[in-house]
C-alpha cells in the first residue's frame, strides 16, 4: 500500500482494510517514508473497530505496530501525520502488512474442512479424521511437521471471521 500524505485536514491521515485469515500468530504493520523531520504513527484496528496497537514515530526513520494472535477477518490500518498541528512537506509512504500463519503439512487432509466442517452441538464432542499422503521420495527417518487446521459449527464457539477453528500440530516420522 502505497500514498501521499499532504498537510491539511482532509489528508494527513489514510485508512486502509486488509484481510486475515484464521490462526494467524502474528501481524505486523511497518510504514516507511522519505521526508526530513517526518513522523508517521500507525493504529491497527481489528475486525470489531478495537485497537489492537498503535505506534507513535520517535524517528523518521520507519514506524511499526505488532499484534499476536489476531482474529480472523478485515483489519484496518490508519497512517497519519504523528503532529498534524504542525504541517509538514507532503510524504511519500508505503505501507507493508506481514503476518504468520502455521505452515501446513501438503498432503495432510482433515475431514472437517472450511467447506465441511464438522457439526457439534454445543458441550457435545466429535470425531476428525485426517489422511495424509507421505512424499514418494520420503526415506526413512525424515520428520514431517506441520499444524492440521480443522473447522466446527454448532459448538457453540465463534470468531470473527467464521467458524471456529481448531489446530493440532503434528509431528510425523516417516517408518
Amino acid at each position: 500500500m502505497t500514498g501521499t500524505l499532504e498537510p491539511g485536514p482532509d489528508n494527513y491521515l489514510a485508512v486502509y482494510a486488509f484481510t486475515l485469515p484464521q490462526n494467524v500468530s502474528l501481524v505486523t504493520c511497518s510504514a516507511s517514508w522519505e521526508g526530513p523531520s517526518t513522523l508517521i504513527d500507525l493504529s491497527l484496528y481489528d475486525p470489531t473497530g478495537t485497537s489492537r496497537s498503535t505506534s507513535l514515530a520517535t524517528s523518521d526513520l520507519g514506524n511499526y505496530a505488532v499484534v499476536a494472535n489476531p482474529i480472523a477477518g478485515t483489519w484496518t490500518v490508519a497512517v497519519g501525520y504523528g503532529n498534524p498541528a504542525v504541517p509538514p512537506d507532503p510524504v511519500d509512504y508505503t505501507l507493508t502488512v506481514d503476518y504468520v500463519a502455521p505452515f501446513a503439512i501438503p498432503g495432510l487432509t482433515p475431514s472437517a474442512t472450511f467447506d465441511t466442517p464438522v457439526e457439534i452441538a454445543a458441550g457435545d464432542s466429535g470425531h476428525i479424521t485426517a489422511t495424509i499422503d507421505v512424499p514418494p521420495d520420503a526415506q526413512p527417518g525424515d520428520v514431517i511437521e506441520g499444524t492440521l487446521d480443522f473447522y466446527t459449527v454448532g459448538d457453540g464457539v465463534e470468531v470473527a471471521g467464521g467458524d471456529h477453528l481448531g489446530s493440532v500440530p503434528v509431528t510425523i516420522t516417516v517408518q
